[in-house]
């Protein structure tokens, strides 16, 4: 006799039990979809705080300079004017440095007045200047490390700036480096500026050196393309043109991490709204689909 196969049958889960399961499913699924729409909100909002406080970066005109270092007292401290350095011993600092006394320079037996002064407090220096245009009006200052420009809308006798936490350096209207602070060198700062005595220009610039008088065209274009950053500064914030020897200080590092981080939350909150969104409208519509065939 031939033997009878066996029917194999699969096993039914019982209505309730599915039922509870399609329950359970759908609520894990509805907390998953509800947790990436919160992570997608909280990521747009951090990736418009981080691009807003880019934008203050890029257009501040106010800031604060940090030296990148503490004086040594025990060490010369060295004033770079131009290419003119001296040294100075820590009781000289302790009376502060006027620059005219530095560099004496006279026109017309009129000694000419330099536009910036340093004072010391321990071991942390204080930076003070300002930088007049050719019609005596005032494009930037520094009082206490704390520096100053006009708004380039304002006045067409500023063109640009640019800056870090220990630099900083004004651009006229004609492109010329009229303003140079660095301090991101132990026992150094390096200055370079331009002012105008009696109708004549006089600039010390960190790079190029000192030149006084009328400049030539090629003597303009080599102060133009001796600038401490690159420009324009929407392109190069905070970027030197030679940062060999200074510390890295690139002022955008916080802010676009913030903005990549914001991106990746609102990206991981949009994968899971629509994956277990999705998933959460078929139980419904297999519930109801069930329903209808009651």
């Amino acid at each position: 006799m031939p033997k009878q196969k066996r029917k194999v049958r699969a096993a039914k889960i019982k209505p309730k039990k599915h039922k509870k399961l399609l329950v359970f499913l759908g609520a894990i699924f509805s907390i998953l979809t509800v947790i990436g729409i919160v992570l997608n909100n909280y990521g747009n909002n951090v990736v418009f705080e981080g691009r807003q406080e880019k934008e203050k970066i890029l257009s501040a005109y106010r800031g604060t300079l940090t030296p990148a270092y503490s004086i040594n007292l025990s060490q010369p401290f060295m004033v770079s004017i131009g290419t003119i350095s001296t040294d100075f011993t820590a009781d000289e600092l302790v009376n502060g440095i006027d620059l005219t006394n530095f560099i004496h320079i006279e026109v017309n037996q009129k000694i000419v007045r330099f536009p910036v002064r340093l004072a010391f407090e321990g071991d942390i220096i204080h930076v003070y200047a300002e930088i007049k245009d050719e019609n005596n009006e005032t494009i930037g200052r520094v009082i206490d490390n704390d520096w100053w420009v006009a708004n380039p809308q304002s006045t067409a006798s500023v063109w640009d700036r640019n800056y870090n936490a220990f630099a900083f350096e004004l651009i006229d209207g004609n492109k010329i480096p009229v303003l140079q602070i660095s301090m991101g060198q132990q026992n150094k700062i390096d200055i370079g500026f331009s002012l105008y005595s009696q109708g004549l220009p006089y600039y010390f610039g960190i790079t190029m050196g000192t030149l006084i008088g009328q400049p030539s065209d090629e003597d303009l274009q080599q102060i133009r393309s001796s600038t401490l950053f690159l420009y324009p500064s929407d392109d190069f914030i905070g970027e030197l043109r030679n940062p060999t020897g200074y510390p890295t200080n690139n002022i955008l590092v916080d802010v676009n991490r913030k903005i990549q981080l914001g991106n990746s939350l609102a990206i991981t909150g949009n994968i899971l709204t629509v994956i277990f969104g999705i998933s959460v409208a078929s139980l419904v519509l297999d519930v109801l689909r069930k329903r209808g065939k009651k």
